[in-house]
């Protein structure tokens, strides 16, 4: 992946930060719904878009990055004004009318990407288990993709 890419994986690495945020209270989130989403993302950028090359030229992945960014740039300076005590009401506004077509354009974005990834998930058996093994447990990565 080439630079962008490698800083957007530093950035969704350390967004991991916003459960422990969330949990001390330092913003108004459910530490369980922030684990949730940076775990989703990450399945998404980490296992999914960063290790298939022909993924990171697809305009799915400049939806997703673009929604990702669009939100966080909206996100970021509410939640430290908000802090402040000093968050204009016109902010506030922003950031939850923003969700509205960010979330499901990203959402839609992810689908399009894992769909896109099932061909060489299925190939090449990356990231599952098939049995007979010690564990005598099974999964198919690609089946869970799907």
């Amino acid at each position: 992946m080439d630079g962008a890419g490698r800083g957007q994986e530093l950035v969704q690495g350390l967004s991991l930060l916003e459960t422990a945020h969330a949990a001390v209270g330092l913003v108004p989130s459910s530490p369980v719904l922030a684990l949730m989403q940076w775990a989703g993302r990450s399945n998404v950028l980490f296992l999914i878009v960063e290790p298939i090359d022909q993924l990171h030229a697809s305009w799915w992945a400049v939806v997703l990055l673009a929604c990702w960014a669009a939100a966080e740039v909206i996100r970021y300076p509410q939640y430290a004004m908000t802090v402040l005590g000093a968050c204009p009401a016109w902010l506030t506004w922003l950031r939850y009318t923003m969700f509205i077509p960010l979330f499901p354009a990203g959402v839609v974005a992810e689908m399009a990407l894992m769909a896109a990834a099932l061909p060489t998930l299925a190939a090449g058996g990356r990231l599952s288990l098939a049995l007979p093994n010690r564990l005598n447990w099974a999964f198919s990565y690609h089946r869970f993709i799907q």
